[in-house]
């Protein structure tokens, strides 16, 4: 399983973004990077019959240049 491993401030700028849910946004230190990399797996990517696709929000963030956060950096998922 992929990990994704964030920083506090990334963790909030998806929260922002919706794609994590903001009542598990609250607590950063009682979830971890695998919950965070389920939630966000599980919004941008479906199954359909057995093969793995994107979901709208994915194709959409896909498509689009990232959006920087507060401080200017940007998020990379890889």
């Amino acid at each position: 399983m992929p990990e994704l491993v964030v920083n506090e401030a990334t963790w909030y700028w998806l929260a922002r973004l919706r794609i994590v849910p903001m009542r598990v946004a609250s607590g950063v230190d009682e979830v971890g990077a695998d919950v965070v990399a389920t939630l966000v797996r599980s919004k941008l990517v479906k199954s359909v019959q057995g093969h793995h696709v994107l979901t709208e929000l994915g194709v959409r963030l896909v498509d689009s240049p990232p959006r920087p956060m507060a401080n200017g950096d940007r998020v990379v998922m890889r």
